[in-house]
């Protein structure tokens, strides 16, 4: 009986090791390092509305960040981000092609100071998982406008924690704000005022 018990208690804390040991971050900076394939979850595949379409436009800023947070094997968090800084003229043009070249949901958007959140499905269309309840906040990607800043966000996110749709879905869209903040503010600056790329 001692042998089972000192066992399972050899057990537990081997396991209790295992999930607590592996807490790390992997980060990349800056759109010249962009690329596709950079998650393991295909956050960037679709993540653009096109493969040019950084180039299509002239913009004032760029901004690209991904980073892999692993609190253990079993909860970890792939998170991709690009957000575009334009002129007045341009931002216009270049929102207007993002809306009628992304496969958008029909869901009411999101907001979150001054930002309108749209989620990206073509991704989600693709591998057949948009679907009801679909993978929101499991597994998304987003785009975002931000009339007053003159920017563009696109945004991609997998979280181990969310695997139960609708639920979490609705829990997370009436407190967007907080998730914005929880899972991006060490990206990038949602509160500044400044018309600038906020970082």
């Amino acid at each position: 009986m001692k042998r089972k018990k000192l066992f399972f208690f050899c057990c537990s804390i081997l396991l209790a090791c295992l999930l607590c040991s592996c807490s790390h971050t992997y980060s990349v900076d800056g759109y010249e390092h962009f690329d596709k394939k950079e998650s393991h979850y295909e956050l960037n595949h679709y993540i653009l509305p096109s493969d040019d379409f950084v180039d299509l436009f002239s913009n004032v800023g760029i901004k690209y960040a991904y980073r892999e947070q692993y609190q253990s094997i079993i909860r970890f968090v792939e998170k991709s981000f690009v957000v575009i800084d334009y002129e007045a003229e341009v931002y216009e043009i270049a929102k207007e092609y993002c809306l009628q070249n992304m496969q958008l949901s029909d869901a009411e958007p999101l907001e979150y100071n001054g930002y309108i959140f749209i989620e990206n499905i073509e991704l989600a269309v693709k591998q057949n998982r948009y679907e009801n309840p679909g993978s929101f906040p499991h597994w998304f990607n987003m785009f975002a406008y931000n009339d007053n800043k003159r920017c563009l966000v696109f945004m991609g996110f997998y979280g181990s924690s969310y695997l139960y749709p609708p639920d979490d879905a609705q829990e997370v869209r009436e407190h967007w704000g907080a998730f914005i903040e929880k899972y991006f503010s060490d990206i990038y600056d949602w509160k500044n005022t400044q018309d600038d790329l906020g970082y």
